[in-house]
């Protein structure tokens, strides 16, 4: 709805809401709107299979007063991404393709800009080609696994109890109001969000709480108790990381903590880093304030995920 504000005269000036997510572009991409349209779709589709949150619809539109190849991702108004396509290019995902074009200006998504005419050669190698729209959509895909918690509203909340409540529905009521109101319920299922654990599992959330508010109904000791029993949703992320984790000891915080920072970033390299800390939770809170594409992990948790699977 389009709510209605006077400003200095009795005349009605309309306030259109700010969208949670949408998308600008510069006046020579206009012409990806449509397939663009389509690539969102696809995005959200894999946001609620990945994540466990259901984007609202992601709105387009022409900004004349960007760059003309230029587009920008806004969360809730605010640009949070930005990039460049290069007229008649596509994205290939590897950097060994450097040779066939120009490092791509898109910060979260890492690859090459080439020339339509090497796609086959770039695909026979097995790297990934996307099309302008693509390129954008994953670039997306990015923004909301890094700020999920910021697009994860009650009503959201309210909604997924509501699904969960017409199968299990004495688990529902067992839980709300009993251990925690939805309210409480919604900061932590933000928490877990902002620790990049999905939510998707979320009668299992409900079955955790349910036991473990019996003991401590603080959000803090719930959060970690939930990251301990959805932990195994992080191992297919570590495994395409591949690089070792950095690890912090809680002393070095106060003492070095512009080093440390300058360590992680330099091991980024446009790669999720992660982090392993004796203070698991003191130290994600330091370092998020700082750097947004970290996954802290304790000492246990960490060989807890290098171990396979039990079945």
């Amino acid at each position: 709805p389009v709510r209605r504000v006077s400003v200095l005269s009795n005349e009605p000036v309309e306030v259109e809401p700010v969208a949670p997510l949408s998308i600008l572009l510069g006046r020579r991409l206009v012409g990806l709107t449509g397939p663009l349209r389509k690539a969102l779709q696809l995005a959200r589709r894999l946001t609620a299979l990945e994540l466990g949150i259901v984007l609202p619809p992601v709105p387009v539109h022409e900004s004349l007063g960007m760059a003309p190849n230029a587009y920008s991702i806004r969360l809730r108004g605010m640009e949070i991404a930005a990039g460049v396509i290069p007229p008649g290019r596509k994205l290939a995902a590897d950097p060994a393709a450097q040779h066939a074009g120009h490092w791509s200006e898109i910060p979260l998504a890492a690859g090459v800009w080439i020339a339509p005419s090497w796609s086959q050669s770039v695909q026979d190698q097995e790297m990934l080609v996307l099309e302008p729209d693509e390129a954008i959509a994953a670039n997306l895909m990015q923004v909301v696994r890094r700020a999920g918690h910021e697009l994860l509203g009650l009503e959201d909340t309210h909604r997924l109890v509501e699904v969960v409540r017409r199968r299990a529905p004495v688990l529902v009521n067992e839980v709300i109001p009993n251990r925690v109101s939805e309210r409480e319920l919604w900061a932590i299922l933000r928490d877990l969000l902002r620790e990049r654990i999905p939510i998707r599992d979320f009668e299992r959330i409900l079955q955790v709480i349910a036991e473990k508010a019996q003991v401590d109904t603080d959000r803090t000791f719930l959060v970690e108790a939930l990251r301990s029993e959805l932990l195994d949703w992080l191992r297919p992320e570590l495994r395409e990381q591949g690089a070792p984790p950095i690890r912090v000891g809680s002393w070095e915080l106060a003492d070095r903590f512009g080093e440390i920072l300058d360590r992680i970033e330099g091991a980024a390299s446009g790669r999720r880093t992660v982090v392993v800390a004796r203070d698991r939770r003191l130290v994600s809170q330091l370092l998020r304030r700082h750097l947004d594409e970290l996954l802290v992990l304790s000492e246990q948790e960490w060989e807890r995920l290098r171990a396979p699977m039990a079945f």
